[in-house]
């Protein structure tokens, strides 16, 4: 139905619309210009669970260790992602995992040891779980998108998912506590490694022509078509990964001494 004359007209629709025009439900509230409204519900879910453990050892009156792990991990169910129309769901989830150790030995009545290492993990990752036949514009990849204009709603997937995002931090640190007297000295050293590994949709740069894809009508086409007619259609986005790593390290060092019962003298250089 489109206004001709002020007067809705049934002009028909396409046979090759008909199937992209199926996929939005029937409105239920008639608005101006042939265009309806209807409410769609649908539910959010997600999850949750955080685990906490810590463990405190002595092994001698001059060695004790010390260790805690942290888990957090949730997921999230989106029925809207790609569209108000609650077709095309993707999942949501996180998985964070956190090692802190350390060693404390007393080597003599005026050194003391600590090391120190630790572990950060974190992942956060998305994928598209719904999809429909009429918007597998290319076989094997995620649904495309459809945009008719003139306000009415998106169909489709949310084309910035797939993706994966995993991040690995490493540390190690030792420092020697040194005091006789009204001194003490404090130095030592650290190091840190970080790798980061995106993997992503990211469209590729082999174009198709839409109108000689076998099955895939002009009208749906020209629908899906985000170019002017006659350069083609970029093929839908694929997973791609990047990598990086990040590598550094530090040496600190200070001191303090007494002059006098009153007055305090401390030396704390900057990190190298």
């Amino acid at each position: 139905m489109i206004p001709i004359n002020g007067v809705l007209t049934n002009v028909g629709v396409d046979a090759g619309i008909r199937p992209l025009m199926d996929l939005y439900p029937l409105p239920t509230t008639p608005l101006s210009g042939g265009v309806g409204q209807v409410n769609q519900v649908d539910t959010t879910t997600g999850h949750e669970n955080y685990l906490l453990g810590r463990v405190d050892y002595t092994v001698s009156p001059k060695t004790s260790l010390f260790a805690r792990y942290v888990s957090d991990t949730a997921d999230l169910f989106e029925p809207f992602s790609g569209s108000s129309i609650p077709i095309w769901s993707a999942t949501n989830k996180t998985n964070n995992q956190i090692l802190t150790a350390e060693h404390r030995r007393l080597v003599s009545s005026n050194v003391i040891t600590q090391l120190r290492v630790g572990l950060v993990r974190t992942r956060e990752l998305a994928d598209n779980t719904g999809a429909v036949p009429e918007l597998t514009f290319f076989p094997g990849r995620m649904n495309g998108t459809v945009t008719a204009g003139s306000g009415i709603s998106v169909i489709g997937a949310n084309q910035l998912n797939p993706f994966d995002i995993l991040q690995r931090k490493y540390s190690v640190a030792d420092d020697v506590y040194w005091h006789r007297g009204s001194h003490s000295i404090k130095f030592g050293g650290a190091f840190e490694r970080q790798g980061n590994r995106h993997q992503r949709a990211v469209p590729v740069g082999r174009r198709v022509d839409v109108h000689k894809r076998p099955g895939l009508p002009a009208e749906s086409a020209r629908l899906h078509r985000r170019r002017p007619p006659g350069t083609g259609q970029r093929v839908p986005r694929v997973p791609r990964e990047r990598h990086r790593r990040l590598r550094a390290g530090r040496l600190e060092g200070g001191g303090e001494a007494h002059v006098e019962p009153r007055l305090t003298v401390r030396r704390r250089p900057m990190p190298a």
